[in-house]
Parts: C-alpha cells; sequence; structure tokens
C-alpha cells in the first residue's frame, strides 16, 4: 500500500510541477526531424525524461502513429537478454516481457503488432512493412546483425529515434560492430532455446549471443556522425529528442572499426 502511495504522490508532483508534454509538441518536433517516413522507424524511449505527458504512453503512441502514415513502419525494441542473463530458455513471442522500458511492453500487446522471434533482442513491429521486418530474426547468425530487424532498418536508411533516451541505448551500433566482425562482440557457444511462436508452436534453435561486459566508448561514432550531418535533435520538455539516419550511421560506424577495431570499446 505505502509503494502505490508514494508512486501514486510522485505522479501527483511530476503532473503539478514537471515540464508539460502533449501530441502537438512532439509531433512538431518530429516534423522538423527530417524523418523518411517512408522507411522504417527504430523508436528508443525514455518517456519519464520529457517530464509530464498528456495522456500517457496511448498519446505518444497515437502521435508516432499519425507522424509515420499509411506507408511507415514503426519499430521498438523488445530485448529479454536481462531474462536469458538469469537462464530463460524458453522465449514465448507473446508472454516473454520485454526489459527495456513501460512503453515498449506495452507497445508489443497493442493491435496488429508483430513481434520477432529472438531470444534475446526482438523488436515489435507495427505499419506497412512490420512482417517483413521482423521476419528471419531466429535465423540470424548473430542477434543484431545481417538478417536481422536491426540490418534491415539500417540497409533502408531507416530512422533511429530516441525519445529523451541516451545514445547508449541504440541498439544498431550493435549491427555495426557484427558486420565489422569485431571479435569482442559474440561469445564462443551458442546457447540452445525453446522459441514459441504467437500460434504456441514450439521449435528448438541455436543462438550466438552477446558477450557480456563489454564496455562501449560511443562519444567519438556520434560525433563523427553528426559532423557529417546524420543526426539531428530538438528538444520536446524537458528532453531531447535525437533523429539517426541509418545509412549515414552505417556507413560512418563501418568506416571507423574498417580503421580501428576496437573503437567503440572504452578503453
Amino acid at each position: 500500500m505505502a509503494r502505490q502511495l508514494k508512486k501514486k504522490l510522485k505522479q501527483w508532483l511530476r503532473a503539478l510541477f514537471a515540464p508539460k508534454v502533449g501530441q502537438a509538441e512532439l509531433l512538431q518536433a518530429l516534423q522538423q526531424l527530417d524523418i523518411d517516413r517512408h522507411a522504417p522507424l527504430l523508436v528508443h524511449s525514455s518517456l519519464s525524461s520529457f517530464g509530464y505527458v498528456r495522456g500517457g504512453m496511448p498519446a505518444i503512441y497515437q502521435t508516432l502513429v499519425e507522424f509515420i502514415g499509411p506507408q511507415g513502419t514503426l519499430v521498438m525494441p523488445t530485448h529479454s537478454w536481462d531474462q536469458v542473463a538469469k537462464g530463460l530458455r524458453i522465449f514465448d513471442v507473446q508472454e516473454t516481457r520485454s526489459c527495456v522500458g513501460a512503453f515498449t511492453e506495452w507497445f508489443r500487446s497493442q493491435p496488429n503488432v508483430v513481434r520477432s522471434m529472438h531470444p534475446t533482442h526482438s523488436v515489435a513491429a507495427y505499419g506497412k512493412d512490420a512482417k517483413d521486418l521482423v521476419s528471419g530474426h531466429e535465423t540470424s547468425e548473430t542477434p543484431c546483425g545481417k538478417g536481422s530487424p536491426y540490418y534491415k532498418i539500417l540497409a533502408s536508411n531507416g530512422t533511429i529515434l530516441l525519445l529523451g533516451a541516451p545514445l547508449e541505448s541504440n541498439t544498431c551500433y550493435h549491427c555495426i560492430e557484427a558486420l565489422a566482425g569485431v571479435d569482442y562482440l559474440l561469445q564462443d557457444q551458442p546457447t540452445d532455446f525453446t522459441i514459441e511462436d504467437a500460434s504456441g508452436l514450439a521449435t528448438e534453435r541455436s543462438f550466438v549471443l552477446h558477450r557480456a561486459g563489454v564496455r562501449r566508448e560511443l562519444c567519438g561514432l556520434y560525433e563523427t556522425l553528426q559532423k557529417a550531418g546524420g543526426q539531428t535533435t530538438r528538444t520536446v520538455g524537458g528532453a531531447r529528442v535525437i533523429a539517426i539516419r541509418g545509412g549515414s550511421l552505417l556507413k560512418t560506424g563501418l568506416e571507423i572499426l574498417k580503421q580501428n577495431p576496437k573503437a567503440l570499446v572504452k578503453a
């Protein structure tokens, strides 16, 4: 009971004192970021950083859907690597929870949203190309590399949109590491999983997962990207909204890793 009261008090204080953000403010910022609405839009979010969001998650979702229109595709990460680290070996595309924010967990349960079948780095998608984007993730050689939704987003020059989330949350840098073949990315041995699809059909598969504990240093990547015009920022409420062009990120990241394969690793 005390915990619930404390939560309600925090919500009340945020609504009273925090910056107020609504659909109009977010939509205006999106329109200023020069986003290709026909290419996939991958959203990483930290909605609490905005302040008080009028209408909460449904309002943000409606704004994003309105923005991409009928020809667009909205994507969010729905990772579950935290549960795998604790021993989970059954990934249920319908039931396994997302560990990367309440908005992503809410999004994956919405009507007409489909989810990729990867035990640690799945995504959920809505819109025109959603099914094509998520298909085949379970057969990708690496969690985020060639054949994964992250590769498809970068290869089609989609946009990575950070809604109040830090630059480090951009999962697509793992795609660049995989394509560059860096030696620190993957575990030495595959891990066996049971994968259950939306119909309840279960299959046994082995996955080579990311190696834990490798600390990254991404400032140089994003500084270079900013100078090249591949990254644009606006402020909404108390948060930054950052749009990263997938094609620029792919080109810049591969060039950096070609010169120094350890460029993204903290010394």
